[in-house]
């Protein structure tokens, strides 16, 4: 595939070429570190042609190269909060949250934002009609944690905790609202649950899920990623919450690599009408 990509099975591909043989270096380095054993060190020390002493050395710098690599490709940029969000954003949060949960939560928050392409942040939809970013965060400690989105006024995040995964999943939903992401996630998610039927999320998660959320389980890694909605995924959500750590990466490529290169592909920019 070359180009530009205009359909999300091009996006995928073109991901996949670029992250596919890196992805399994790291996954065959990590492998190796785990067969590191009093047992099988010798064995491994000499397939690699290296001292004993200096195995474990050789395994992490190839482990730390490959991560580097990765991580290069898809974080690419380097972002502020305050470049994305104003500080009318935080007044509500900093009056709600316990004063601990401010560090690791603006953290996270910077960690997205460097993840996402600035010309999503930069798209008309995210601001108000007076020009002024329209993101609100919110603090209930111990709920579920929750997006909401205002058509033209603003969206918002209620965090129940500060959980790194948490918190990407719900900046995920904001992140959906671009209309070239939205239209996207929705041609993936309309092939890949064509002709299933939709069951109730209590039947697969014995959880706090209500009577009328369902799901098209299809091959997800999570059934929740594909809950059903009139005009929106979780599949943004879901996918950004595994990109919040290169072993979280490894756990959702490994399991369903069409959703791994999706969303690494719209967080280098490679989206459709964008």
């Amino acid at each position: 595939v070359l180009g530009k990509p205009t359909t999300w099975q091009e996006v995928v591909a073109l991901q996949k070429q670029v992250l596919e043989p890196l992805m399994q270096e790291l996954v065959a380095t990590v492998r190796d570190l785990s067969d590191v054993t009093p047992l099988r060190a010798p064995v491994m020390a000499e397939r690699l042609h290296v001292p004993l002493t200096q195995l474990m050395d050789t395994l992490e710098q190839r482990k730390k190269s490959a991560e580097q690599k990765i991580w290069g490709i898809v974080v690419r940029r380097k972002s502020h909060v305050a470049d994305v969000f104003d500080d009318m954003t935080w007044g509500e949060f900093v009056q709600q949250a316990p004063e601990e949960w401010h560090d690791p939560v603006f953290r996270s928050l910077g960690e997205v934002i460097a993840l996402v392409p600035q010309a999503i942040w930069e798209h008309p939809s995210f601001l108000n009609v007076a020009g002024v970013k329209r993101f609100r965060l919110f603090a209930t400690p111990g709920i579920r944690s929750y997006y909401l989105d205002f058509p033209g006024v603003q969206g918002s995040v209620t965090l129940g905790t500060t959980e790194q995964a948490v918190i990407f999943h719900e900046m995920g939903h904001y992140v959906e609202t671009h209309p070239a992401v939205n239209s996207l996630l929705r041609s993936f998610y309309q092939a890949r649950t064509h002709g299933e039927r939709a069951i109730p999320l209590q039947t697969v998660y014995d959880d706090h899920y209500g009577e009328n959320e369902v799901t098209k389980k299809d091959r997800f890694l999570d059934a929740y990623a594909g809950k059903v909605y009139g005009d929106a995924t979780e599949l943004m959500s879901t996918g950004l919450q595994y990109f919040s750590s290169l072993e979280r990466m490894r756990v959702l490529w490994h399991a369903d690599p069409e959703h791994f290169y999706l969303i690494a592909g719209i967080l280098r920019g490679m989206i459709p009408g964008l």
